[in-house]
């Protein structure tokens, strides 16, 4: 059983990969063009709305997206009643979003707040069917077809923002992303999977209510600890300083963030099929930890190094104060990628409530950290989110110790010592390239930051394939090796392939 799970999740794991790499790409391409065009107080304004509206999102949710996915067993009556129930609760939440709003534009004082939120909560109406569909898609292991669907939401958002931003509609062009990502969405999982929802009956969601309950509290107390900060900063600061601080923020996440929507519900659904089995749940896990650390260090790395270059080069001159807080924030995005693993594994052991007791924790640290080191500026902040992840970390890993997996620290660092390492070699490599090559302008400092960006993926490869070698023992760090040769076994045969046709025609 262990085997077959095995194989199903390296099949998973590299559609997972390659549509987190494309979206990877393709937001940080779009967030360049779109930061030039929109700057700073336009991307404030948002981040305040969405801080509110992905709580509101998550609470109509209720944790039964993740029910679905969890669940040992699910009857059609049972899909059918979760549809409803959250169609019903998404209603509510549009309705507090048009109550609240007037009073939220007067407490962060920016006219535009309230017409933003407005629009953008009519995009919540979308959400019921496209988080049922995902949830079911991913139960079923379809993660290729996941993958295609993301892609392809995230290409019409970005010709409807870039078209709208160009056009002058400021704002709004963010908004309009949302709502047509949203929208592609359910039409491609409606032609997966081509599920009408039938009549209203909320009866049969009641055998699912005891985890969701607890999924749908960790859930809002886990986005409210990653959003409170924007709320506080944005009424605080201002716009403006909530824009660069969220850049920096954003930047140093866009690691763990993607990879961690991709992987980790990939490692929930393996593990919540392999619960009762702790042997192969425990060789899951420590697969999980260092496959997402070795994908996810190398971009903190350079942020590590060279992070307000990046910012001020790619972004412009308007952005340059996220330059120093992004470098802060990269610490703590590798402890938040050790953190992701662990969340996946106290999910599939079914610990809610204890997560929930991990989660108050750190909305708490978030909310003292902000208003205790605000005054100092946003390097301040920065460096109290990244302890803040370092706690949350370690809280997790307890929580995992505690479980039936009985993990210890020494096997964790154990697993995590191969992309440390090779992390530790490529920020010594990009540092002497940065202090070897002297600051330049124009494109000299575009060659710069891309001598520094080689060296430290060379350097990072070549010591994790040396370490491959010379560790054979290392079971987790083997089998990354041979899922990342197995996929460029098949690149290389769908190139040569692709060649040969050519060459026929």
């Amino acid at each position: 059983m262990g085997e077959a799970a095995g194989g199903g999740l390296r099949q998973a794991a590299w559609w997972s990969y390659a549509g987190s790499l494309y979206l990877t790409a393709g937001q940080f391409i779009l967030g360049i063009v779109l930061a030039r065009i929109l700057g700073p107080a336009d991307f404030g304004v948002f981040i305040a709305v969405t801080a509110y509206t992905s709580l509101l999102l998550l609470g109509a949710q209720l944790g039964f997206p993740q029910a679905l996915l969890q669940a040992r067993s699910l009857t059609p009556e049972a899909i059918d009643a979760v549809f409803w129930t959250i169609t019903s609760l998404t209603f509510l939440a549009v309705l507090a979003a048009w109550l609240l709003s007037a009073q939220l534009a007067v407490f962060y004082d920016a006219a535009a707040f309230r017409p933003v939120l407005l629009a953008t909560s009519l995009g919540l109406l979308l959400m019921p069917y496209t988080a049922v569909g995902f949830a079911l898609l991913r139960r079923e292991m379809r993660f290729a077809e996941v993958a295609r669907m993301n892609i392809l939401a995230f290409n019409a958002s970005a010709v409807v923002s870039l078209a709208a931003a160009l056009s002058g509609l400021g704002v709004y062009s963010l908004v309009l992303a949302g709502i047509v990502s949203m929208a592609v969405n359910g039409v491609s999982i409606f032609r997966a999977l081509g599920w009408r929802p039938c009549g209203p009956a909320l009866r049969p969601v009641t055998p699912l209510l005891h985890y969701a309950r607890y999924a749908a509290v960790n859930s809002l107390i886990g986005a409210s600890a990653s959003r409170i900060d924007n709320m506080i900063i944005g009424a605080l600061l201002g716009a403006a300083h909530l824009g660069l601080y969220n850049r920096a923020y954003s930047l140093a996440r866009i690691p763990t963030d993607q990879f961690g929507e991709s992987l980790g519900p990939l490692l929930l659904g393996a593990l919540a099929r392999i619960q009762d089995d702790a042997a192969a749940s425990r060789a899951q896990f420590f697969k999980a930890l260092t496959a997402i650390c070795v994908v996810t260090f190398p971009m903190l790395a350079l942020l590590l190094v060279a992070g307000p270059l990046a910012i001020e080069l790619l972004y412009g001159s308007a952005w340059a104060g996220a330059g120093m807080p992004v470098q802060v924030m990269a610490l703590g995005g590798m402890a938040l990628a050790v953190a992701v693993s662990l969340r996946g594994v106290v999910n599939a052991q079914g610990l809610v409530r204890e997560l929930a007791v991990a989660n108050l924790v750190t909305l708490g640290l978030t909310v003292i950290a902000v208003f205790a080191l605000a005054p100092w500026g946003l390097v301040a902040i920065a460096a109290g989110i990244s302890l803040r992840e370092a706690v949350m970390t370690l809280w997790l890993h307890r929580l995992v110790a505690r479980s039936q997996l009985a993990v210890r620290p020494r096997e964790t660092l154990h697993a995590l010592l191969p992309p440390l390492a090779a992390a530790a070699i490529g920020v010594l490599a990009g540092s002497v390239v940065a202090w070897v090559v002297p600051d330049l302008s124009g494109p000299g400092a575009l060659l710069r930051l891309a001598g520094i960006c080689a060296a430290i993926l060379v350097c990072f490869a070549a010591a994790l394939g040396l370490l491959a070698r010379l560790w054979r023992s290392h079971g987790p760090l083997r089998a990354v090796a041979d899922l990342a040769t197995e996929s460029l076994g098949r690149v290389n045969s769908r190139v040569a392939r692709r060649l040969r046709q050519l060459l026929a025609l």
